[in-house]
């Protein structure tokens, strides 16, 4: 290897490199929350485009559009379930 062409890493390019590296991290966790903010703007603004009975097909309301966009949204629980519950069979006494 001709050593007229290496580089000796001295302790300042290690400090500068982990330097660099941090702040493209943090430049890639910028632009991948105004991404997120882009696609939630997105979403909302075509969920709000629906007609009343469009939103209720989904099952949802035109007041829970921010809390589905923002992913808080818990759907409420019917009073009633029209879910059949069956529970099992008590067997009579056997005899004696």
């Amino acid at each position: 290897m001709n050593k007229a062409f290496t580089v000796q890493p001295c302790g300042h390019q290690g400090a500068i490199g982990r330097a660099l590296i941090a702040v493209g991290r943090k430049l890639k966790s910028f632009t991948e929350r105004i991404a997120q903010a882009r696609r939630r703007q997105q979403a909302y603004e075509q969920l709000a485009a629906l007609s009343d009975p469009e939103l209720e097909d989904l099952g949802i309301r035109r007041t829970d559009i921010p809390a589905v966009v923002s992913g808080r949204y818990r759907r409420a629980q019917p009073a009633t379930s029209n879910v059949l519950t069956i529970s099992p069979r008590k067997r009579p006494p056997s005899p004696g």
